[in-house]
């Protein structure tokens, strides 16, 4: 039976005068099934019993009916196993960094628990929160992922699982590209994922490990590079090589290979000893 629900069993007692029986049942695990959870109605020979499961617990259960006339009883024992789905997942980046304009991959990994009494799970779905300063990335995620809003900052985006039986794993990527401005206060992306059922077969037994988060720290270095040219303006042997008196003329290119803007940048070039500035 499934955890927190109700399951009705139908007990035929056989005596000549059943009219004053007595029938009751106890448990032997009164945590998952406390013995007040027993009831036991009906009259004559014909009973039946209400089985009631405590909310979010699983395990077994050995259940004993007792039938007393007063001088003697019988008994008989059956066993009720209690089941519910255990999913638990995780995001993560890889311990990566990202700069504006670039994109993160997260790899997402889920399973329902191969403990003993995990149910299979239906309508699992994943449901991801696009981090703020990013938008999805379609390309560089898995297929199937539908996001409400176009994938904008904010938006919930679901991959549809569907069955997943006990024991079962599996894996999905989930991309978003970083905005290329991001204010300088923001240090890092943060991502949540969330996994879920339709309840169809008990509530989740831990839910717990159905959140999880991953935060990408955001690359805000710059690359200067410097490119210096020389191009022999006055020769005055006419022969191309630089002599007293020749002027040579410097094309200097400065470029900031990161989308982060560089302020305070400071370039230094200092002449050759030999010459002077024109």
């Amino acid at each position: 039976m499934i955890e927190g629900s109700t399951k009705t069993v139908d007990i035929v007692v056989s005596d000549i005068d059943s009219s004053n029986l007595s029938v009751w049942a106890q448990s032997d695990n009164t945590a998952l099934i406390p013995n007040e959870n027993l009831i036991v109605s009906g009259v004559g020979n014909n009973r039946t019993l209400q089985i009631s499961a405590t909310d979010n617990m699983i395990g077994r259960a050995n259940i004993t009916v007792f039938v007393s006339d007063g001088d003697s009883q019988s008994t008989t024992t059956f066993a009720v196993n209690v089941i519910a789905p255990d999913l638990s997942v995780s995001i993560d980046d890889g311990g990566v960094s990202v700069r504006p304009g670039q994109t993160v991959a997260y790899a997402i990994e889920y399973a329902n628990s191969p403990v003993v009494h995990t149910s299979d799970a239906a309508g699992v779905y994943i449901a991801v929160s696009v981090p703020t300063h990013s938008q999805f990335n379609p390309s560089a995620s898995s297929s199937d992922w539908n996001c409400a809003n176009n994938g904008a900052a904010g938006d919930i985006c679901r991959l549809d699982i569907g069955q997943l039986n006990r024991g079962a794993t599996g894996a999905t990527t989930f991309a978003v590209a970083v905005d290329l401005t991001v204010p300088t206060e923001v240090a890092a992306l943060s991502v949540e994922v969330e996994i879920g059922d339709n309840g169809q077969n008990g509530n989740d037994i831990d839910p717990s490990n159905n959140r999880n988060g991953d935060t990408t720290p955001i690359d805000r270095t710059v690359l200067l590079l410097a490119t210096k040219r020389d191009l022999l303006d006055v020769s005055g042997g006419n022969d191309g090589i630089a002599g007293p008196g020749d002027r040579i003329d410097y094309t200097i290119i400065l470029r900031n290979d990161r989308v982060t803007a560089a302020s305070g940048s400071v370039f230094d070039d200092a002449p050759d000893s030999n010459t002077t500035l024109a």
